[in-house]
C-alpha cells in the first residue's frame, strides 16, 4: 500500500512471520520500492541495524515495533508489517 501523510510518501508491506524473517521483509520492501531484486540492493542491512537482533526481537515479542533510518527512509517494522516513509 502507498499513501501520503503531510507530503511524505509511505509504503507498507505485510509479511508472514511464519515464512519470512523480519530482516528479509525489510530488504524485500526496500527492493519493491526501488523496483529491483533484494540481492541487487547496494547496501547491507547490517549498516543500519543488527539483523539478527531485529529478527529475534520481532519473532519473540508480540506487539514489538522497531524503527530506524535506512537509505533515506524511515523504516518501522512490526511482527507482520514493514513501513517505509520518505519525505
Amino acid at each position: 500500500m502507498v499513501g501520503t501523510d503531510g507530503g511524505a510518501v509511505t509504503v507498507s508491506r505485510t509479511y508472514d512471520p511464519a515464512n519470512r524473517k523480519p530482516s528479509v521483509a525489510v530488504l524485500g520492501a526496500l527492493a519493491d520500492v526501488k523496483n529491483t531484486h533484494p540481492a541487487a540492493l547496494s547496501l547491507s542491512l547490517h549498516d543500519y541495524v543488527d539483523a539478527d537482533s531485529l529478527d529475534r526481537l520481532l519473532t519473540r515479542k508480540r506487539g514489538a515495533t522497531v524503527s530506524f533510518p535506512m537509505d533515506g527512509y524511515s523504516v518501522t517494522v512490526t511482527p507482520d508489517e514493514v513501513v517505509l516513509s520518505v519525505a
